[in-house]
């Protein structure tokens, strides 16, 4: 896990009126963005959250604009084909047009939880628990393996889109 690195990007700014403009071009057109505020622990990207009103779907939203612009089109296609897998935050549109704010960005699902990282800092500020840890491990290692039960039909690298793009032959 990536602890005490540095972000080397600078944060991309967003102000309500942009993600107004996005919300209605993508989400919903009777929803008011109520706020807005930078979610923490974005080393490359700028992640958003979005509070709404007069919404049916969500009252928070995920703004998530990339720094390096292709790889939004590779995390949406990724959390596209992880859906079926594990719990992924819904994708509701990813744009790189770069018409409302000079970004590629993915908006999503807030997913609410604890992030990982919390979790293991708990555990190990309480000390002495490998009972808890073991949970812990076990866990992310059951997703893993529902990860890696993706077949592919032959051999190779991925593209942006995450097609077998450069195929090769292993013996």
């Amino acid at each position: 896990m990536k602890q005490n690195w540095e972000r080397t990007t600078e944060i991309f700014h967003l102000n309500v009126d942009d993600a107004q403009h996005i919300i209605t071009k993508h989400f919903d057109k009777n929803a008011k963005v109520k706020d807005v505020a930078i979610m923490s622990g974005g080393l490359s990207n700028s992640n958003y959250l979005i509070h709404l009103a007069n919404n049916d779907t969500a009252d928070k939203i995920v703004l998530r604009c990339f720094t390096d612009k292709s790889k939004s089109i590779t995390e949406a296609e990724l959390y596209s084909r992880l859906s079926f897998i594990i719990q992924t935050p819904t994708i509701y549109c990813h744009d790189d047009t770069q018409e409302i704010v000079k970004a590629n960005y993915i908006l999503m699902e807030f997913i609410e939880g604890v992030p990982l990282v919390q979790i293991l800092e708990l555990l190990n500020s309480q000390g002495n628990n490998p009972e808890g840890l073991s949970k812990v491990y076990y866990e992310i290692g059951s997703t893993m393996a529902k990860i890696h039960e993706m077949t592919f039909d032959s051999h190779g690298l991925f593209s942006q889109n995450l097609e077998l793009g450069e195929l090769f032959t292993i013996n």
